[in-house]
């Protein structure tokens, strides 16, 4: 939540852990005035005075210092009518005309000593006119003014000749310190930082002023004239701080004068839903729950351009919308101290999320149908989704709805994977009852199995994923005696969608998958990587009575010997209920004595190899 504390100001929302208010408190400095001041010089050998001081702004007889002389009037020796229309300094004010000086509408000190700076002073002034502009540096000082030639009097006949002139003075004191917009509070909290912005203005009226504030650990930089005041972490409130500012300069001294502030909390809130969903062509309403800061409260609403423009001010923390289109508003809590807490709060149309995809399908282990699988996207108005299958080409049916609640997935009881493949998409269905467009597509795997005397041939259709997502790597094979003891048997690349078992002699059954990284959520059930083609069982390659040979075997059952009779040579295998061949020799032509004492009880296959076929048989030991 984003907190400040403002009197009409706009905002602009910030998400920082941070939060900084800004509060503006202006120190008016009263540093300066501005008087005008006339003066007269006459001739010097007159009976009138002919010299002016213009630091104490008044006439200066002949007898009087030269270094209150500031202007003493020229006057040739021996002509006493004659009148030059100058004057000359006997205490270093210096001199420079500037007509071009904008007398008028300048008096600040910065700028008239950048006029004189630009010309060649002297401590001499001579033949001047009326609107002449001449600018003083006095007394050696770095004080500056601007003198304005007013009226010339020139007489032939006696010694009354003077010059009158105007300059302006910038008169400069510190009066006081108006501090403005300060009612000494400033709104904190624990968790986040609150500053407030401090400004003194005019300061540039000051001769190289210094500013110190204090207490310093609450400042950013305490000796700027604008610092930023801030109270981190507070969470004990109604406490009073002092801050003392003192400010020093060459043209107005030294003036103190402080600033007191006491901690109150703020306001908080909560929205009841954020973000608020709405059903399109309906209203909706926001519900905000404030608490803490100062009651009573007031409540904004407003949106975000270039700055807020606040569209409501009310005591009632609801507000009733009909919107058109999803929308951002900015929601204020004030209280009575005037500390605010604002927000963000998205209004969103409710449409049907559109990027809901299917994770795997697969052919389930426990009922040995299609499974389709999908991981649900939180927050976004989901009531529910459909399940559909293709039914002709690219013509989908709906076979199936699961609640949003529920765990993603759907077993598709009408499918015959033993078959063939299936492909499967899903849609989304929001609280609003739209429908989303449909997924792309998911394919299943179909097995089949040919046989090749004892060589069986795998071969499948490929697991497709029609967004391109989920491109299998590898196929993995599996195989078993029965569908739930099947493990693993080999893995080819998945550029290849056929594979031969060799010398396989016994019944088993296969199946093909592939393995997705991360997996499928689906909920509560565990996490599902592999997907599985349908189950298939081999035929054995040969079978007993497949291959037409003369064949006597004794005693069967056996405990430990039994004889083969055979009319023609021959390999004997002796293979086990697993497919492990135990046992291999030659048979020779008539009696074969063999010796299966070190051989467990239990039923064993005999492989008879000749040279024109191969027959099957069976043992029992005992």
């Amino acid at each position: 939540m984003n907190k400040t504390k403002i009197k009409g100001e706009n905002m602009k929302s910030s998400k920082s852990i941070f939060l900084i208010t800004l509060i503006i408190f202006i120190f008016s400095l009263n540093a300066h005035s501005l008087t005008v001041h006339n003066g007269k010089i006459w001739n010097i050998i007159g009976i009138n005075i002919g010299s002016w001081n213009l630091v104490d702004n008044v006439s200066v007889s002949s007898p009087g210092p030269n270094s209150s002389k500031d202007m003493k009037n020229l006057n040739p020796t021996g002509n006493p009518y004659y009148f030059s229309c100058g004057w000359e300094s006997l205490n270093n004010t210096l001199f420079v005309i500037d007509n071009t000086f904008d007398y008028a509408n300048t008096f600040k000190q910065s700028i008239i000593r950048s006029a004189y700076l630009a010309g060649s002073p002297s401590n001499t002034i001579d033949s001047v006119n009326i609107g002449d502009i001449i600018i003083a540096k006095i007394r050696g000082n770095d004080e500056y003014m601007a003198i304005k030639i007013t009226n010339i009097g020139l007489t032939t006949s006696d010694n009354l000749d003077f010059i009158e002139f105007e300059y302006k003075k910038e008169y400069c004191q510190i009066d006081n310190i108006n501090i403005l917009n300060n009612d000494g509070l400033i709104c904190c909290g624990p968790n986040f930082t609150s500053c407030l912005s401090c400004q003194i203005d005019p300061y540039y009226l000051l001769e190289n002023p210094t500013f110190t504030w204090q207490p310093a650990s609450y400042i950013d930089d305490p000796s700027s004239p604008n610092p930023q005041i801030c109270f981190s972490n507070i969470s004990t409130y109604y406490d009073t701080t002092t801050f003392k500012i003192t400010i020093t300069s060459d043209n107005c001294g030294m003036f103190i004068d402080s600033l007191i502030l006491i901690t109150v909390p703020f306001p908080e809130f909560s929205f009841q839903s954020n973000p608020l969903y709405y059903c399109p062509e309906t209203s909706t309403s926001i519900i905000v729950n404030a608490f803490g800061g100062t009651v009573p409260y007031i409540y904004s609403l407003g949106i975000q351009l270039d700055s807020i423009q606040w569209l409501t001010n009310q005591s009632d923390s609801i507000f009733n919308l009909n919107p058109s289109h999803s929308i951002d508003y900015i929601v204020s809590v004030s209280d009575s101290n005037s500390c605010s807490s604002f927000e963000t709060i998205s209004v969103i149309e409710y449409l049907p999320f559109n990027n809901e995809q299917i994770c795997l399908v697969t052919v389930d282990t426990t009922t040995w149908k299609n499974k389709i699988m999908w991981e649900k996207t939180a927050n976004v108005g989901t009531e529910s989704f459909n399940v559909y299958k293709e039914v002709s080409t690219n013509i989908y049916n709906l076979i199936g709805s699961i609640p949003y609640d529920n765990d993603t997935y759907f077993i598709d009881i009408t499918s015959a994977p033993e078959s063939h493949g299936d492909k499967y998409k899903i849609t989304v269905i929001d609280t609003c009852g739209n429908e989303s467009s449909k997924s792309n597509f998911h394919k299943t795997m179909n097995l089949v199995i040919s046989t090749f005397g004892s060589t069986m041939g795998l071969s499948w259709t490929p697991y497709e994923d029609e967004s391109g997502v989920f491109i299998p790597s590898v196929y993995y094979i599996y195989r078993g005696t029965q569908p739930n003891n099947i493990q693993l048997l080999d893995s080819i690349s998945a550029s290849f969608t056929s594979y031969n078992d060799n010398n396989v002699f016994n019944q088993f059954y296969y199946m093909v998958g592939v393995k997705k990284t991360n997996g499928c959520n689906v909920g509560t059930k565990a996490n599902y990587s592999t997907s599985f083609s349908n189950k298939k069982q081999n035929s054995v390659g040969i079978n007993e009575n497949n291959y037409d040979i003369n064949i006597n075997i004794f005693p069967n059952p056996t405990n430990e010997k039994f004889r083969i009779e055979i009319e023609e040579k021959a390999i004997l295998e002796i293979i086990d209920s697993q497919g492990q061949i135990l046992e291999t020799r030659l048979l020779m032509v008539k009696e074969n004595n063999i010796d299966i004492s070190k051989l467990s009880d239990g039923v064993y296959t005999l492989r008879i190899i000749t040279d024109n076929g191969i027959a099957i048989r069976k043992l029992i030991k005992e």
